[in-house]
């Protein structure tokens, strides 16, 4: 463990700080923030001016952006933003996008811990596009890089802590300058350690009452969404089953399907914790045609479907910034777009042969 990593771990600023010594790096030598810039626009396949000032903590739309990259006349053409851990704020990346210099060109990049890499980039993904930003994504042979091309020509973009260090590490080994080496190190030991899947150390933040009443208000919003989806006529009653703390069971077009409260799903796959399961195994599942059309989900970007072996499960995202009833209003109508897919035909397998017709 680095000095740096040491003194920070567990005080809640990790993220501040690492930004912080992010800029100081990117300041440290024109050349090596350059061929950064520069790699980064070349795997984005897209034109970024050379010579740009790098400042930290500037205005971004409605937020404020870790750094940016500003050129002679004050036009933002790179925006960087550090996560670790920490939500999405409400003005990412919609608002941030807003301040890219108009023309397109322009690079907004999140850093993250490249573990969350699966479950940050469609949460970007959705977001942009939720603000109004269609987006395209690019491929990558690369594990550690996601793009996405806007209609606006700017590039949105998401790497790792680990790769813009080791990158920046090898510019100052080339260069033989080991003091800027030494600080990139010591950086690297605190990312390494917030990199990762295992027990980080409890905030009292996390262990207010707040936290678990907001838990359960969630939970609860499944138990309304179930009501209000048999009210609505989306889907049904499945006769003899009964919910549980995680499953909420009903039918659509007389096929099983389940409410879940999935927090495993929350933690690896997106950033929420009410999902729509479908089943692939028992009584009363989709046809082949069924699950044809719920298949075209995962061909969305970001992709609306997470294949487990036993079910299919579509992510419900709860609806930020309204009030309750706001957000099951749209919940229920996530849960009937993909009701009107199934439904365009409603004869699950293992449903009972209509009755033969004879002639009288």
């Amino acid at each position: 463990m680095s000095l740096l990593s040491h003194l920070l771990t567990g005080s809640g600023k990790e993220e501040l700080y690492a930004t912080t010594a992010l800029n100081y790096l990117l300041g440290h030598n024109p050349q090596f923030r350059e061929a950064l810039v520069a790699n980064w626009a070349q795997q984005a396949q897209i034109d970024l001016p050379p010579a740009l000032t790098f400042r930290s903590e500037v205005q971004a739309g409605e937020g404020w952006c870790d750094i940016a990259g500003i050129d002679a006349v004050g036009q933002v053409h790179v925006l960087i933003e550090g996560k670790f851990w920490a939500a999405l704020t409400d003005n990412q990346p919609g608002s941030y996008l807003e301040a890219l210099a108009n023309g397109g060109g322009g690079l907004l990049m999140f850093v993250a811990p490249a573990i969350r890499t699966d479950t940050i980039w469609p949460e970007i993904l959705r977001r942009a596009q939720g603000s109004g930003h269609e987006a395209t994504v690019s491929p990558t042979v690369l594990p550690h890089l996601r793009f996405a091309t806007l209609k606006s020509g700017h590039t949105l973009a998401l790497t790792s802590w680990g790769a813009v260090l080791n990158f920046l590490e090898g510019e100052g080994i080339k260069a033989a300058d080991a003091a800027f080496v030494s600080d990139v190190r010591q950086l690297e030991a605190l990312c390494a350690r917030m990199d990762v899947s295992g027990f980080l150390p409890l905030t009292a933040t996390e262990m207010t009452c707040a936290v678990g009443r907001r838990y359960a208000q969630l939970r609860l919003l499944l138990d309304d969404l179930q009501q209000r989806l048999f009210a609505a006529g989306v889907a049904t009653k499945n006769p003899g089953t009964i919910k549980s703390t995680e499953w909420w069971p009903l039918l659509l077009s007389d096929a099983r399907a389940y409410l879940r409260f999935w927090i495993q799903g929350w933690s690896t796959h997106r950033e929420t914790p009410c999902w729509l399961a479908i089943p692939r195994s028992g009584e009363r599942l989709l046809n082949a045609d069924q699950f044809a059309r719920i298949e075209r989900l995962d061909h969305e970007h970001p992709s609306r479907l997470i294949k487990e072996s036993d079910y299919w499960l579509v992510p419900l995202y709860p609806k930020l910034g309204v009030e309750r009833h706001d957000v099951l209003l749209d919940m229920l109508e996530q849960v009937r777009g993909v009701a009107d897919l199934i439904a365009q035909d409603a004869t699950p397998l293992g449903s009972p042969s209509p009755p033969s017709q004879t002639a009288s």
